[in-house]
C-alpha cells in the first residue's frame, strides 16, 4: 500500500499563525501610539521651557512678570486665548507662539478650553512677582508655578516634573 504525502499546512495550523500574527501586529500598533503620544508631549514640555524661559527674561529686563490688564482670571478670555505669548512675541522675547496641538476638550475639567476650539498654554499672573504656565498634555496636564497661589480651578492639576 502506497502511503501519501501531504504537502502543505492544515487549517488549524494556519489559523494558528494568522492568530499570532494578530495578536503581534496588536501589541505593535498600541506601542507605536504610546511612543507617539510621549513624543509630542516631550514637544509639549520643550515649548513649555521656550516660553517660561521668555517669561523670565522679560522679568529680567522689566522687573516684573507680564501681565495684562485686561487679563482676569474669572472670565478667561485673555490668558487662555494666549495674549500674553503674542505681547512677548511682539517685544521679541519669543520667535514663534508656540501651541500644543491637542484640542481644548481634552481635559475633562474644562480647564484648558479655548474660544477658538484650540487648547493653548495658559499664563495667569497674579502679581508682577509672580506666574502660572497650565501646560496640556496627553499623559496628564500640569502646572508650573514661581512664587504663586495659584486659582482654585488649577489647585487639582499637578506640578510639571521635567
Amino acid at each position: 500500500m502506497k502511503k501519501h504525502k501531504s504537502y502543505g499546512f492544515t487549517v488549524v495550523e494556519l489559523i494558528v499563525v494568522i492568530v499570532v500574527i494578530a495578536v503581534l501586529t496588536s501589541i505593535t500598533a498600541i506601542a507605536y501610539r504610546s511612543t507617539q503620544a510621549d513624543s509630542r508631549d516631550k514637544k509639549r514640555m520643550a515649548d513649555t521651557m521656550i516660553l517660561k524661559s521668555a517669561i523670565d527674561e522679560y522679568y529680567a529686563d522689566n522687573g516684573a512678570y507680564p501681565r495684562l490688564t485686561t487679563c482676569e482670571y474669572n472670565s478667561g478670555a485673555e490668558c487662555v486665548s494666549g495674549q500674553v505669548w503674542t505681547l512677548l512675541k511682539n517685544q521679541g522675547y519669543l520667535e514663534r507662539i508656540p501651541m500644543p496641538d491637542l484640542a481644548a476638550t481634552h481635559h475633562t475639567s474644562g480647564i484648558n478650553l479655548a474660544p477658538d476650539g484650540k487648547a493653548y498654554y495658559l499664563y495667569y499672573s497674579p502679581s508682577t512677582g509672580a506666574y502660572n504656565i497650565y501646560v496640556p498634555l496627553e499623559s496628564g496636564d500640569c502646572k508650573i508655578a514661581k512664587n504663586s497661589t495659584l486659582p482654585t480651578l488649577w489647585n487639582s492639576v499637578p506640578e510639571c516634573t521635567f
